[in-house]
């Protein structure tokens, strides 16, 4: 089973409350959350959130829109994504997904999987511009099940724990690493995420709604070709 796991949180420093603020009529959270449904390739999808009293409304708004929903620790992330696959059986492939990407493309998602599964590599990505095309805010990571299990049992340091891949970050040679570029071309130089206020103020200011795939967005921006 290829699972999803959105990690989220009310707490950022940069821009609280960033996952419940109005993006044209439906929530940050909620766009994510409606755009991961389309995936053909994920099979269960499951928001890890912190256990502190501060994300209880974002427990509560996610609940409401039928999302799944699993709390751990907010510091140690890596326990936290260990919580929910202890919860699901079958696992065999897991995606990261930040909810700091209100326009993370399903297409996208359905490629990456698609070339992780042809390039049997332990670790695969397409969130970032980094010896690929893919423009920030769309994409996201992928690892086998046992690529993970590898990462939680060798994990010891706090910033290990913090982000699941630090620890893969750090010892590249002991995994096998894979990117690719888009299937349309882009200017990679395009951020499309959202870290701050003038993230948000720009992403609101776009003719987009959530059903729109990666392409259309990207005409809307001036990086479509």
């Amino acid at each position: 089973m290829i699972i999803a796991i959105v990690q989220a949180r009310l707490d950022s420093k940069r821009l609280p409350n960033k996952c419940l603020l109005s993006l044209k009529g439906l929530s940050v959270i909620e766009w994510i959350y409606k755009r991961l449904k389309k995936s053909k390739r994920i099979q269960k999808l499951i928001f890890a959130i912190p256990e502190n009293k501060i994300n209880d409304s974002l427990e509560i708004s996610l609940k409401k829109i039928g999302a799944n929903v699993i709390r751990g620790s907010n510091e140690n992330v890596l326990s936290r994504y260990n919580k929910c696959l202890l919860v699901h059986k079958n696992v065999t492939h897991i995606i990261r997904v930040c909810a700091d990407r209100p326009l993370v493309d399903w297409g996208s998602i359905d490629l990456l999987v698609q070339e992780h599964l042809a390039s049997k590599a332990d670790y695969s990505y397409n969130h970032y511009p980094l010896e690929n095309n893919w423009p920030i805010g769309f994409g996201a990571e992928i690892c086998s099940y046992e690529t993970f299990k590898k990462i939680y049992k060798n994990a010891k340091t706090k910033l290990q724990k913090e982000h699941i891949f630090n620890y893969l970050v750090e010892n590249p040679n002991r995994f096998k690493i894979h990117t690719f570029d888009t299937n349309i071309g882009v200017d990679n130089d395009i951020k499309l995420d959202l870290d701050t206020y003038d993230d948000y103020l720009r992403l609101i200011q776009l003719n987009i709604n959530s059903n729109m795939p990666m392409g259309k967005i990207l005409s809307e921006v001036g990086a479509g070709i």
